[in-house]
């Protein structure tokens, strides 16, 4: 079935409508403390979208500047789902300052470096773990998605956010979508995440590679775990000790950390303060896992504030499922069925709010657009 609306001016919008038998209740499960989750997925899905924030990096000291830990990354993932499918998210831990525990206890080898001059671990940050989901198959996790964490702040420069790099030269970079970080001076690159996890299985995910460089005063930043975080990195100058590079990350949608601030901060499902690397001597934050169970029967859209921006541009927006993704299509001529071109996907501008917007639309004397979720 398609409704139609008639726009002002030379637009018409047809909804399309995939089902109208009754729909399973979409359900959201937002997981704001550090841990390991299995969820199962219940009936009436057909769909699943995981969105995920790394844990911000522990913050470091310095008399000369303001140090921080790195932000972490979003990653997000939407996969077919069937009732039953088993699902393992891990929500990653912050990075402490002045400390061996939490994030770099949690993951692996994120912590800050071994101790420099002075003997101790003072003033600097652990990275902090990655949060990340996995599909169990045959008793084996798959990863499907991974949020890298923001790396450790040190005595000489802050940590990157996830996937860039850290501060003082030589830099420990940051991991980056698909491939590991490089280590500074003194620290180790990053490990290749997927094989460890099929491998190590549910009690070890998020085993880290990625130490953090020795320090010439005290230590450098730890790498942010997971996916490859680089090692902080000793300035051999005698600057300062450098900060740890941010994880790297994967996912349909990556969008990195900057500085001490997460990525992607602006979405629907964000909260709190998730993902922060500490600024100043403090420690990081947890990141943050939001599961959207999507339900095989979508709602029909309803439309909402159709408009012709200023510049031409054709904007519209409705609402539905939170998380369900949408392509937006158009076409000049409604009577071909083969004629529909793929304009790209509907953005969630708030829980359920859905946007899209059609910059080519001046282009056109008139134009078709239609709604469907694959």
């Amino acid at each position: 079935m398609t409704n139609f609306f008639r726009i002002p001016m030379r637009w018409v919008l047809p909804i399309a409508v995939t089902s109208l038998l009754p729909f399973a209740s979409a359900q959201t499960i937002t997981y704001t403390n550090a841990g390991v989750y299995t969820n199962v997925a219940p009936a009436g899905v057909n769909k699943v979208t995981f969105k995920l924030w790394g844990a911000g990096g522990g913050g470091g000291f310095s008399f000369l500047q303001l140090v921080a830990g790195g932000g972490g990354a979003f990653s997000s993932v939407t996969l077919d789902a069937r009732p039953g499918d088993t699902f393992v998210i891990v929500v990653g831990q912050r990075g402490a300052v002045s400390s061996a525990s939490l994030g770099g206890a949690g993951s692996g080898n994120t912590q800050g470096g071994p101790p420099g001059f002075f003997g101790s671990y003072t003033n600097r940050g652990q990275g902090g773990q990655a949060s990340s989901v996995f599909f169990m198959t045959n008793d084996l996790l798959v990863m499907k998605a991974v949020a890298g964490a923001g790396g450790g702040g040190a005595i000489g420069g802050s940590g990157g956010g996830g996937g860039q790099p850290g501060e003082i030269g030589p830099p420990a970079q940051g991991g980056q979508p698909g491939a590991n970080g490089i280590g500074g001076n003194g620290g180790t690159p990053g490990g290749n995440y997927n094989p460890s996890a099929i491998t190590t299985g549910i009690s070890a995910l998020n085993q880290a590679g990625g130490n953090g460089g020795s320090g010439v005063l005290a230590s450098g930043g730890g790498g942010g775990g997971y996916g490859g975080g680089g090692g902080g990195s000793s300035d051999p100058g005698g600057h300062g000790d450098g900060g740890g590079g941010g994880g790297g990350s994967y996912g349909t949608i990556v969008t990195n950390g900057s500085g001490y601030h997460p990525g992607n901060t602006s979405d629907a499902n964000y909260t709190g303060n998730a993902g922060q690397g500490g600024v100043g001597p403090s420690d990081g934050s947890d990141g943050l896992a939001v599961v959207l169970w999507i339900p095989a029967n979508l709602p029909a859209p309803t439309l909402v504030n159709p408009a012709l921006l200023g510049d031409g541009s054709f904007r519209f927006s409705f609402t539905n499922v939170n998380g369900a993704p949408f392509t937006a299509l158009g076409t000049t001529n409604i009577s071909d069925s083969s004629n529909w071109t793929s304009l790209g996907s509907a953005t969630e501008v708030s829980i359920g709010q859905f946007q899209f917007t059609d910059t080519q639309a001046t282009n056109f004397p008139q134009r078709f657009y239609q709604i469907r979720s694959p």
